[in-house]
């Protein structure tokens, strides 16, 4: 078994779900951070809408992978956590959470 501490902070392959071909948007960051400082490992991005994302195979899902990566990363489950929680604190501070819908603009209320 892998030292787990050398594994995450060296890893030899790693898929990002949810990565984007735009290096600004939050799927898009990591693959962009990896490549400015020079990762050396395997960039595996898992978007079933692209073939390519930000020079780089993509792939419709970890399965079609042509190996399991050491470290995965969903942006997608980091973008709900961070949401949770920011309903959470709002709750706990009183007040009932708003969630902007996709799109921006339009707002609800509660979930």
């Amino acid at each position: 078994m892998p030292n787990n501490l050398e594994a995450a902070l060296n890893p030899k392959s790693v898929a990002i779900v949810g990565a984007s071909d735009n290096p600004h948007k939050v799927g898009g960051r990591p693959i962009l951070f990896m490549k400015k400082y020079g990762y050396k490992g395997k960039i595996f991005p898992i978007n079933p809408a692209r073939a390519e994302v930000q020079g780089y195979t993509a792939y419709p899902d970890l399965a079609s992978l042509p190996e399991v990566p050491v470290f995965g990363s969903d942006i997608q489950a980091l973008r709900a956590l961070k949401q949770l929680a920011a309903h959470a604190e709002m709750m706990r501070l009183g007040r009932e959470p708003a969630r902007a819908k996709p799109g921006g603009s339009n707002f609800d209320r509660g979930w």
